[in-house]
């Protein structure tokens, strides 16, 4: 389970943030908003219980792990919320435009 953004802006680098298995690997920048949301939605808030759930139930699941579950989370539904800056919706929706991108030149 991997996820990754990179926000560029005027040909600065703004936000990167990239994370794997719950390990955050790159975290830099700013917070975008995207990212300030995701705590206050009400799914979010419906992850959290059931995570706190599981903690409960499971004794060897510590507070450390806990917390890299819920920064894992951000992380991934981030990258979600930022592909419909460029693609109308989030690419995991269905009727995004993301399947009609294609690829001209790569190097």
């Amino acid at each position: 389970d991997f996820y990754g953004y990179n926000i560029i802006s005027n040909g600065k680098r703004q936000r990167v943030r990239y994370g794997a298995d719950t390990e955050i690997k790159i975290d830099f920048g700013e917070k975008l908003p995207e990212e300030l949301e995701i705590p206050k939605d009400p799914l979010f808030g419906l992850y959290l219980e059931e995570l706190k759930e599981f903690q409960s139930s499971d004794k060897d699941f510590t507070k450390k792990q806990m917390k890299a579950e819920i920064e894992q989370e951000i992380g991934v539904r981030t990258f979600f919320k930022l592909t419909s800056r460029y693609f109308g919706k989030p690419i995991d929706e269905k009727g995004t435009d993301y399947n009609k991108i294609k690829v001209t030149k790569f190097k």
